[in-house]
C-alpha cells in the first residue's frame, strides 16, 4: 500500500529513482476492474514474524509461507494460498464436496445427513446415511463440475423430497425428526424467510435489488430514525444489523446475534415467537394490507371474503372444518369492535382473521 510504499525500510529505496516514480503513480490509479489478490513477487515480499505472546512489537522467529503439516501435501513445490485453494477443491480432498453436499441438504430438509454441519470429525455426528452422503459429493464434485444450481435440481426432484409431510403415530413414535427420511420435510422457516413471505403474501414486500441497508422500526433502539415507507419493507436481507442491538423479530426466530461465530442454526419454540408474529409492526402491517385488499373488492359476502384472505396466505382454499372456525371469529371480532365503537369494524375484523392465520403452523412450517 501507499503508506508502505514510502516508509524507510521499504525495499522501493533500492530502486532506480525513475522507478520508484512509476511505481507510486501505478498505485495511484483507480481501478477499474475488480481487485484480486496476487501474491507479492520476493524482491518485494514483505517479510512476516511470530508475534510473542501475540505483541505486535515484539517480533519472534521469521516465518515463510507453506502447507499446513495437518493436510497431505500433494507435492514439494505447493507452499502459497493459491496452491492451498487449489487442492481444496481437488479430487484428492473429498471433504470440501461432502460439506457443501451436506449444508445443501440441510436447508432443503432442516436436518443435515451429518446433523454437525460445522464438526465432520471424530468429535460430530455420525451420517445417517453414508452411503448417500458419499455418493452425493462425488456426483456434485465430478458430475455436476461443483455446479450448485445442478445438486439443488437434483435434491428437489428426488422421490424423498418430493414425499408427503404427513406422518403416521407409529412413524412419529419412532422417528420424530425424520432422521430416516421416512417422509417429506416438515420444518419452520428461518428467521428471514418467515418476515419475507409475510411480506409477500399481503402484496407489501419491495423487491429492489443492491443499495444500502435499511432500519425498519426497532422497539428496542428509539435511536434508530425512521426510514421511508417503501423501504421499510425491502427484503430481510437489506435489514441493517447493530451487534450490540440486532433486529429483535429475527433474533426471536433463532438468527445470529452476530457477536460471535455461529456455523448453525438450532430452532426453538418458545411463545415469544407467538407474540412476535401477533404484535410486531411488519405482520401487523401484513395483515392490515390483506385486509384492505378485501374491503377494496366491495363483496359483501363473508364467506367468500374469508376465503379470499385464505387464499392470498396459503395459495389454496380453506377446508369446511377452518372455514367454520374463521367465519366464528370474524363475527367474534365484528362484535366486540362495534362494541368498542371502533370506526373501521369490518376491516380491523378482517385484520385479526389475517394475523391469525399468519400465525398458524401451516405459515410458519415449510
Amino acid at each position: 500500500d501507499w503508506m508502505e510504499l514510502n516508509s524507510p525500510k521499504s525495499t522501493m529505496n533500492n530502486l532506480p529513482k525513475y522507478l520508484q516514480d512509476s511505481v507510486r503513480q501505478l498505485a495511484d490509479i483507480e481501478t477499474i476492474t475488480t481487485p484480486i489478490m496476487m501474491d507479492r513477487p520476493q524482491n518485494i515480499a514483505r517479510k512476516t514474524n511470530i508475534f510473542i505472546r501475540g505483541n505486535w512489537m515484539d517480533k519472534g522467529e521469521v516465518v515463510k509461507t507453506n502447507f499446513p503439516k495437518s493436510l497431505s501435501k500433494p507435492n514439494e513445490n505447493h507452499e502459497n494460498r493459491l496452491d492451498l485453494a487449489n487442492w481444496i477443491v481437488s479430487k484428492n480432498n473429498p471433504l470440501t464436496a461432502r460439506v457443501t453436499v451436506n449444508r445443501f441438504w440441510e436447508q432443503l430438509f432442516g436436518i443435515g445427513l451429518v446433523e454437525t454441519l460445522e464438526d465432520f470429525g471424530t468429535m460430530g455426528s455420525k451420517p445417517s446415511h453414508p452411503e448417500l452422503l458419499d455418493w452425493l459429493a462425488v456426483k456434485f464434485q465430478s458430475d455436476q463440475k461443483w455446479s450448485m444450481k445442478k445438486l439443488v435440481k437434483l435434491m428437489v426432484m428426488s422421490a424423498t423430497y418430493r414425499q408427503d409431510a404427513k406422518t403416521s403415530k407409529d412413524l412419529q413414535e419412532k422417528d420424530p425428526r425424520n432422521i430416516l427420511l421416512a417422509r417429506g420435510p416438515r420444518v419452520r422457516l428461518n428467521a428471514e424467510q418467515i418476515r419475507d413471505q409475510a411480506l409477500k403474501v399481503c402484496g407489501l414486500i419491495n423487491t429492489e435489488m443492491y443499495g444500502p441497508s435499511v432500519r425498519p422500526p426497532n422497539p428496542t433502539d428509539g435511536a434508530w430514525r425512521s426510514q421511508p415507507e417503501q423501504s421499510l419493507y425491502r427484503r430481510a436481507i437489506y435489514t441493517y444489523w447493530r451487534r450490540t442491538n440486532p433486529y429483535p423479530s429475527m433474533i426471536t426466530f433463532d438468527s445470529p446475534q452476530r457477536n460471535v461465530c455461529s456455523s448453525r442454526r438450532v430452532r426453538t419454540n418458545t411463545p415469544l415467537q407467538a407474540l412476535t408474529t401477533l404484535n410486531d409492526t411488519v405482520y401487523y402491517a401484513a395483515a392490515k394490507n390483506i385486509a384492505l385488499k378485501i374491503v377494496k373488492s366491495s363483496e359483501k359476502n363473508i364467506l367468500k371474503n374469508i376465503d379470499k384472505e385464505h387464499e392470498l396466505i396459503f395459495q389454496k382454499p380453506a377446508s369446511e372444518s377452518k372455514r367454520t372456525l374463521l367465519v366464528q371469529y370474524y363475527q367474534q371480532s365484528l362484535a366486540d369492535l362495534k362494541k368498542k365503537k371502533n370506526k373501521e369494524p369490518e376491516f380491523m375484523a378482517y385484520t385479526l382473521v389475517a394475523n391469525a392465520l399468519m400465525n398458524t403452523d401451516e405459515f410458519l412450517t415449510k
